[in-house]
């Protein structure tokens, strides 16, 4: 049995749900290139927090502009971070398509993970790519690009889907996968899922074989779910310790991804705010430190939620 995931990744732009005005520009832009090729950017920068559809709008965008299957090359940059893995991208991208049409695109998913100077070898190509090829770059952390490169890109934002357009997700995958999904249930898996369509459908994965005790723990955890040195920055900050214990977990973090460290923290404290029967004035306020994104402010934007969290 496929993952949900896979088999129910849009393939049209119509079966998107939610991030309209984005879909709007980049059906907007795909039309302009088949009407007048090369007036269009060649270099796009899709940002946004895990999981929310980056590389499956970047995949729809090449097909849009007339890149087949074969010609759409996914690198997830996390795992080929150096020059090595940029020689070979600029090498492939000198030549055209043999088979499936003329233009070919290459996703270059987790695009922060690279090395400064994988980076710094890619800026001219980013600038001036060869007429048949788009470069679509996906990243949760688009503050930890160099700005030459930000620079040189059209620049996507692509949003957390709300709670109504979550709803219409799972009930249309539900329905589809026959997974008898309650009311309560429903909810749930909004909460856990945070906006994110990839954990909404990972939930529904996990539990469409479950009773509905082991369904209920199986959503709980991945609310929960979070590294040990997040948990203990959570409970530090539940317990309003010093800012000098909260200080030194912060150092613990490794993640480099600041977005997920938030999503983890926040989704931890509003799951034990809604595992209490009476939340305190202290966890409530940590939780809201945390409410917004940290896209555009980076480790900054960490260190004073922390702060806030146990100072105010």
């Amino acid at each position: 049995m496929c993952p949900i995931i896979t088999d129910h990744r849009p393939q049209t732009f119509d079966a998107v749900i939610g991030n309209k005005e984005l879909v709007s520009v980049l059906q907007s832009m795909a039309e302009r290139e088949r009407q007048h090729p090369g007036k269009i950017s060649k270099t796009l920068l899709f940002h946004g927090k895990s999981g929310c559809g980056k590389t499956t709008l970047a995949r729809l965008f090449a097909k849009e502009v007339g890149c087949s299957d074969c010609n759409i090359i996914e690198v997830d940059v996390s795992d080929n971070r150096g020059i090595d893995a940029v020689r070979e991208i600029k090498r492939g991208a000198r030549y055209k398509p043999i088979i499936g049409g003329e233009k070919k695109a290459y996703i270059l998913d987790e695009f922060q993970g690279a090395t400064g100077d994988a980076m710094a070898a890619m800026l001219k190509v980013l600038e001036e790519p060869p007429s048949h090829v788009f470069f679509l770059l996906c990243t949760t952390a688009p503050e930890k690009l160099l700005e030459t490169i930000r620079n040189r890109c059209k620049k996507l934002k692509v949003k957390p889907l709300s709670d109504n357009q979550m709803a219409k997700l799972i009930e249309r995958i539900a329905e589809k996968e026959d997974v008898k999904i309650s009311s309560d249930f429903l909810r749930e898996i909004i909460s856990s899922a945070d906006g994110c369509p990839r954990q909404a459908l990972d939930i529904i994965d996990t539990i469409r074989d479950m009773d509905h005790k082991e369904a209920k723990k199986a959503i709980s955890d991945f609310s929960i779910s979070a590294p040990l040195e997040i948990i203990d920055l959570c409970r530090a900050m539940i317990k309003g310790e010093k800012w000098s214990v909260v200080r030194k977990l912060l150092d613990k973090i490794k993640d480099v991804d600041i977005e997920n460290i938030r999503r983890q923290v926040f989704g931890y404290l509003t799951s034990a705010m809604k595992n209490s029967d009476s939340p305190s004035r202290q966890m409530v306020v940590a939780a809201d430190a945390f409410r917004d994104n940290f896209f555009n402010n980076g480790k900054g934007a960490l260190i004073l939620a922390a702060y806030e969290a146990v100072k105010l």
